[in-house]
């Protein structure tokens, strides 16, 4: 079986165009990584760095947080696995909403599932509502499964890239 790399090596370089609207020019005029390649090569993909343009900040109490839209990590995908799926279940428990999401990515080899969920509470008035905030935790946490942009589930990495971006 051959493993994957070194993800200190394998995630030096990026793969993505450089800006978000690069990536939308791209994928608008059809061009991607490809389809129908193995999954090895699919997963190395999504371990790869994102360019630092794509990041985005907010501030939750004292804390910085650096994220990626869903939106923008919907074409991320079309451009890195073109033809990827999601599904999600909707669930509400008292005063909570929660989202479990699967997402599919097709390779030459099969298909892959990675599941992951997210929850809001229903009295959340802030930015899109409890059941759209709840979908894109689901949704990122999906991804990070698949190894997409999962350094940023680490503290440590994800402070320091915010310290580096931000100055």
């Amino acid at each position: 079986m051959q493993l994957l790399q070194n993800p200190a090596t394998a995630t030096n370089t990026a793969i993505l165009p450089n800006t978000p609207k690069d990536l939308r020019v791209a994928l608008a005029s059809g061009e991607t990584l490809g389809i129908n390649r193995p999954f090895l090569d699919i997963q190395r993909d999504l371990y790869r760095k994102v360019p630092d343009s794509y990041y985005q900040f907010k501030s939750k109490g004292n804390t910085q947080i650096i994220f990626l839209p869903w939106e923008l990590l919907s074409c991320c995908l079309d451009y890195i696995t073109p033809g990827w799926e999601k599904s999600i279940t909707l669930n509400q428990i008292g005063e909570r909403v929660t989202v479990e999401c699967t997402i599919t990515i097709h390779s030459s080899d099969g298909s892959f599932k990675r599941t992951a969920t997210g929850s809001d509470t229903l009295l959340d008035e802030g930015y899109g509502g409890p059941v759209v905030d709840a979908e894109s935790q689901a949704f990122r946490r999906a991804l990070a499964n698949f190894g997409f942009c999962s350094y940023l589930w680490d503290k440590d990495i994800a402070n320091a890239l915010i310290k580096r971006i931000k100055g």
